[in-house]
């Protein structure tokens, strides 16, 4: 169990249009400044913020480049000064809880790694279960214990929950802070974009495990609550693949069954859609096992791996960009190996960064669209009549392109989530090929895309995801 940190921290901060009372959380201790009292019992709001540091913020994305991130939905335990009672509550969407109080001094909150957004509970946990990744993590708790000194009845503060001020690297709230706050994030913009799934379980639980033995990120996610998030050692501060593993939750509970056939079996034969990841290590450096390696951006892959992973970025893209505008960028989070996969030098160079609207100039950021047909002629003619040959980069693009391409009429979210959760009902693709299934229905009776074949048809061809 996580406990109380004992050094203090003062900042001072303003917030809306009225003198307030400045909080710095430091990732467990709060320290307020008084601004006045007052002994009469009056509604007070206190909001929360998790201060998280990311290594992939401020790179050209539009959505939490920098700053704290409300803290949505947490559960919050209030101790007041006797006689007041305690109070167990969970935060607002903004992050803030009111309640009643006589006192300036006496209160704690304990705020926890855990969350309800939008019907979702997120529950950060840790699991040192290296062996079988498939295990439910067991929830700790883990929490930041806040003293709120100089507490202002009837007036309002913010809490900022800092993140690694006076804190040891190895404390598990700073591995804790950063999972939930990116995942607080990401189900907070999944429902301002109105796209959580139409169906959940009156529980729907996604366990946020924390393995500090395993690297990569993973989603075990069937369709069905609860579902368990993988975050590997050398993932937890990325909040582009915490995005990308709830992007595969979103898909795979609006598919109702998974997120569909998918191999990551084809074997490269061009070095330029070849890849393999630098041997990940603990924060000790001694080795640890990771599946990082399986699967890449750029790597050629048969269809079902390419669309299920293309999908999940793409909707990590959608997670930190603005789709009302053509343009955007992903930052990709896999430390790549430039001696087994040197094609991806420049990529490297260029900060592991993806103009998300492509184009076929040289030097484009990431990569040309049409990867594998323009860069890789021999895994592009392995094409059959049973399999298709693509890249995840190259799907990515194309559904970025599908939503937010301006030259016609655009579809919307919900429409391109409920599209791909029709063919899975209807006409489900397989491990090796996607483009008939997907091409024969876009227009089928029912089909949420309706209306937009010649859309769908001419961007195919432009990303490279059909023959």
């Amino acid at each position: 169990m996580v406990t109380v940190l004992r050094d203090e921290t003062w900042r001072h901060r303003a917030w809306r249009s009225w003198a307030i009372i400045v909080a710095a959380l430091v990732l467990g201790q709060l320290s307020w400044i008084v601004a006045s009292t007052a002994s009469a019992c009056q509604p007070t709001t206190v909001c929360f913020y998790w201060d998280a540091a990311f290594d992939d913020s401020n790179v050209g994305e539009d959505y939490f480049k920098s700053g704290p991130v409300q803290a949505s939905g947490a559960r919050v335990v209030l101790l007041r000064p006797p006689p007041e009672t305690p109070l167990t509550s969970s935060l607002d969407s903004d992050g803030c809880i009111t309640f009643d109080t006589q006192y300036s001094y006496g209160h704690k909150a304990l705020v926890y790694a855990d969350a309800v957004i939008g019907g979702v509970r997120l529950l950060a946990a840790f699991d040192n279960n290296a062996m079988d990744p498939t295990s439910q993590a067991v929830p700790q708790t883990v929490f930041w214990e806040a003293h709120l000194h100089g507490l202002e009845p009837g007036g309002s503060a913010i809490g900022i929950a800092g993140a690694e001020i006076g804190l040891d690297q190895e404390d598990l709230r700073v591995r804790m802070l950063p999972i939930i706050a990116a995942a607080t994030a990401t189900m907070r913009r999944f429902e301002d974009l109105g796209v959580m799934p139409p169906t959940l379980a009156p529980d729907e639980t996604i366990y946020l495990a924390y393995r500090p033995v395993f690297g990569n990120a993973r989603c075990h996610c069937s369709g069905t609550s609860p579902s368990v998030v993988d975050i590997g050692v050398d993932s937890f501060r990325e909040k582009f693949v915490i995005a990308h593993e709830l992007g595969h939750w979103l898909d795979a509970t609006w598919n109702g069954n998974g997120p569909g056939a998918y191999s990551y079996s084809y074997d490269a034969i061009d070095d330029a859609c070849k890849f393999d990841i630098v041997p990940a290590t603990d924060i000790d450096m001694s080795p640890i096992n990771s599946d990082g390696g399986v699967h890449g951006m750029r790597q050629a892959h048969y269809g079902g791996g390419a669309l299920v992973e293309g999908i999940a970025h793409f909707i990590s893209a959608i997670t930190w960009n603005d789709f009302a505008v053509e343009d955007g960028v992903f930052r990709y989070y896999k430390d790549i190996d430039l001696e087994k996969a040197p094609s991806y030098q420049d990529f490297v160079d260029g900060g592991s960064l993806i103009a998300l609207e492509g184009g076929l100039a040289a030097g484009t950021v990431g990569g040309q669209s049409r990867w594998v047909a323009s860069q890789c002629p021999t895994d592009w003619a392995a094409w059959t009549t049973t399999a298709d040959v693509m890249s995840e980069m190259d799907w990515m693009r194309f559904w970025w392109r599908f939503l937010s391409d301006q030259a016609t009429d655009q579809p919307t979210l919900d429409q391109i989530l409920g599209f791909t959760a029709f063919v899975q009902a209807n006409d489900p693709w397989t491990t090796t090929q996607v483009w008939p299934q997907l091409s024969d229905n876009v227009e089928a009776a029912g089909s949420p895309l309706d209306g937009f074949g010649q859309r769908f048809a001419d961007l195919a061809d432009e990303e490279g995801v059909n023959p």
